[in-house]
């Protein structure tokens, strides 16, 4: 049987999203749409006959691929309806049914879910979820559903509020690193997202920020005589003396008001640059001093050994991990460093604002030197003296 249609013509433009058929049997078929009666478009089955995926008809690019790719109705009793969506809300004055089936056809109807003008209505309970779009596609849409209200911009997810209180907004948590997210209790915000604002300081967090104006807030590490730490011009140095004998480092354990724990999390940056980049080991780390001969004090950070060649390291108390940076400093060369605690997920190493390496195993975790907020340390071994530099540092602990 050749192709035939059925035509309805409506006063105005309609906007319409399904198509109901009530037949006699199973009938091949697929639908055109169009505003002004000459420019039409076609939506049919996938190329196995069915619906996809969604239970939608599909775009056909023509009339031809629409015909070769017909939905195949699959009513199995004579009196059945057979309904499809539509891929998304069309608007159409003149929409015609498709078939080359022959067959009785009760009806046909074409309808969108819901238009209207105006609403006056207490609750209104939908079947299933509902998603507000613009015209032409998903990429901008809002979507309510059992589970909350989510956004779209740009194809790409921005907002979600959950029905058990939690949102976000901006770049997905799980993975982005600019957003603001209410976890139930606290508000965490992404890595590159600042606060602004002259109250934003107030909130249960440890923020410390310096630059080596004095050093009368340092301690050291083992004494004096192995070493020495000089401050000059807004920069320190960490000096170790008598090689293949001595480590030397300077801490900051400041009383703060609030107990910091490695149940938090945390995040320091620093500039660094060391003297030698053979012979020697030197590093910078938050948390308990790690001494040469015990790797396993509660910390995380950076350790540049021999030829330097660039290491992340953290320990629980019991264990250290390391991991390779694939990444060399050159002598005398200030380079910004950044290490990231995700509690009982990671710590994350970047080097001049590029992610180097992770670590999720061995995490430092309680408040066992987790007052220790930042502790450098040089280690010679042939040198006479082996020095480590820095400029700046900033230390964030959100509580």
């Amino acid at each position: 049987m050749a192709w035939k249609w059925i035509q309805y013509e409506y006063p105005v433009e309609f906007v319409i999203d399904h198509t109901m058929i009530w037949a006699s049997l199973s009938i091949n078929c697929y639908v055109g749409y169009s505003i002004n009666g000459t420019d039409w478009n076609y939506i049919c089955g996938e190329a196995d006959h069915s619906l996809d995926a969604n239970g939608k008809l599909v775009e056909a690019v023509s009339q031809s691929e629409a015909e070769t790719n017909f939905w195949e109705t699959g009513i199995s009793a004579d009196g059945l309806l057979a309904k499809a969506e539509w891929p998304k809300m069309r608007q159409a004055k003149y929409v015609r049914l498709y078939f080359n089936t022959s067959c009785t056809i009760y009806e046909v109807k074409h309808w969108v879910t819901v238009v209207a003008d105006s609403i006056i209505a207490g609750t209104i309970h939908c079947a299933n979820g509902i998603t507000i779009a613009s015209a032409e596609d998903d990429s901008n849409a809002i979507k309510l559903d059992s589970t909350g209200l989510k956004g779209w911009g740009g194809g790409t997810q921005r907002l979600e509020i959950t029905n058990s209180g939690t949102f976000w907004v901006g770049e997905d948590p799980a993975s982005g690193s600019k957003f603001l997210y209410f976890d139930g209790t606290d508000v965490k915000i992404g890595r590159d997202t600042q606060l602004l604002g002259a109250d934003a300081y107030n909130n249960s967090a440890i923020y410390w920020h310096s630059y080596f104006e004095s050093g009368d807030a340092w301690g050291l590490y083992p004494g004096t005589a192995n070493g020495s730490v000089t401050i000059t011009l807004g920069g320190l140095t960490v000096d170790s003396h008598d090689e293949g004998t001595n480590s030397y480092a300077i801490f900051i354990r400041p009383n703060s008001i609030l107990t910091p724990s490695f149940d938090n999390s945390r995040r320091f940056k620093t500039t660094i640059a060391i003297q030698y980049i053979t012979d020697q080991e030197v590093g910078v780390t938050t948390g308990k001093y790690v001494p040469l001969t015990s790797r396993v004090e509660r910390h995380f950070g950076f350790k540049i050994l021999s030829g330097g060649a660039v290491w992340g390291t953290c320990a629980d108390g019991t264990t250290e991990s390391t991991v390779n940076l694939n990444t060399s400093l050159n002598e005398a060369v200030y380079y910004v460093v950044e290490a990231v605690l995700t509690p009982g997920v990671k710590v994350e190493f970047y080097i001049g604002g590029v992610l180097k390496g992770e670590i999720t195993t061995n995490l430092p975790s309680g408040t066992t030197g987790a007052n220790n907020w930042i502790c450098f340390y040089s280690y010679s071994i042939v040198h006479a003296t082996v020095k480590i530099f820095s400029g700046e540092i900033r230390l964030l602990e959100t509580l």
